[in-house]
């Protein structure tokens, strides 16, 4: 998010992060994705950088 949402005129701190600028531990990108309006993840898919998986390869998911 770039833009200063609606109605936070003068309280928005942002933008918070650049959607490339992280990586997993396996360094690969890890995926930005927007939810709705005010909810979002970050998503690894794990060491094999694959959809699925288990162990080192499980995909991983950070939801706000």
């Amino acid at each position: 998010m770039h833009d200063e949402p609606p109605g936070l005129k003068g309280k928005w701190a942002g933008p918070y992060a650049d959607r490339t600028v992280f990586d997993d531990p396996w360094g690969h990108p890890y995926l930005y994705q927007e939810n709705g309006p005010h909810d979002y993840s970050f998503v690894s898919y794990g060491a094999d950088g694959q959809v699925g998986g288990k162990g080192c390869d499980a995909d991983l998911t950070a939801r706000e």
